[in-house]
């Protein structure tokens, strides 16, 4: 079942600068549908639903560790393509512990749930870590983008979950939070896009990229649950976007992601159109 995603249309705009990104790993989670489509039983009765795309809250959202394709779960698939998960408590001996708040939706994923783990009462959060992404130039400005929405409550208030890129080379950890987004209470489910820039921050071979919820809010045992799809890594061709031939007489022009014009563009990526030329920029005020 094809996921609706969020999608980019600029009305009578060629979008050049589409052809200055440089990316360095990218990931769709198509190929977890097997699993997602045998669901915790393993003959599809009942199969990982999709809140998002249906605006289901009841949608069914079997654990990873439970969906199995033969012998090997969704779980360990993810491990077998270099993904790993981080905790808030500890289950690292025990990668098939009931305390594991990973699920399947078609196809992407959720995390964590409410409350607080049997083991030591700690909260159920977990955080997804990125394989080792190889290609990346030294010094290069690198950025992190993923469609993401949090879980609505029964009162159809949505969860304020707050998420970050955690970045670690040996023993320097950098935290670099992602746009705040709000959902208005008892609204549909919608992916919105976040775009995190690592810009003077080390990102190589040896780095660990970790997805997870503010250091502010790691903790909480509160409403933190989360989907995420689409993950990105990459960067920008700052001469393809600066040294396009802009006529620098010709007025400038803001667009969201969504192709709606901003008269005052705060921190984020906007298309920006002057003259007869379009560009990404990411814009930090």
């Amino acid at each position: 079942m094809k996921k609706f995603l969020l999608s980019l249309s600029i009305a009578a705009m060629s979008i050049s600068a589409a052809q200055a990104e440089t990316v360095y790993f990218q990931e769709d989670f198509e190929w977890l549908e097997p699993y997602a489509k045998a669901g915790k039983n393993g003959n599809g009765e009942p199969a990982a639903g999709n809140t998002i795309g249906t605006n289901g809250a009841e949608a069914e959202a079997p654990k990873a560790d439970a969906c199995k394709v033969g012998d090997v779960s969704a779980l360990e698939a993810m491990q077998q393509k270099g993904y790993d998960l981080v905790s808030v408590y500890n289950f690292l001996n025990n990668k098939n512990n009931k305390d594991i708040a990973l699920y399947l939706q078609q196809n992407y994923l959720k995390f964590n749930k409410t409350g607080k783990t049997t083991s030591n009462g700690k909260g159920f959060q977990l955080g997804l870590v990125l394989p080792s992404i190889e290609g990346i130039p030294e010094g290069k400005d690198v950025f992190v983008s993923f469609d993401w929405c949090p879980m609505k409550q029964g009162s159809g208030v949505f969860d304020k979950t707050e998420l970050c890129v955690i970045v670690e080379n040996g023993t320097d950890v950098k935290y670099v939070n992602a746009p705040v987004e709000t959902w208005a209470d008892d609204a549909d489910y919608e992916w919105k896009t976040a775009v995190v820039s690592l810009a003077g921050i080390t990102v190589n071979d040896n780095t660990k990229l970790t997805i997870r919820t503010t250091e502010a809010n790691w903790e909480l045992t509160t409403a933190q649950r989360w989907f995420i799809d689409n993950i990105k890594v990459y960067s920008e061709d700052a001469s393809s976007i600066d040294e396009i031939g802009i006529d620098m007489n010709a007025p400038v022009e803001y667009y969201n992601m969504l192709g709606i014009r901003v008269e005052n563009p705060g921190n984020g990526l906007y298309i920006v159109k002057q003259g007869n030329k379009t560009a990404k920029k990411f814009i930090v005020r």
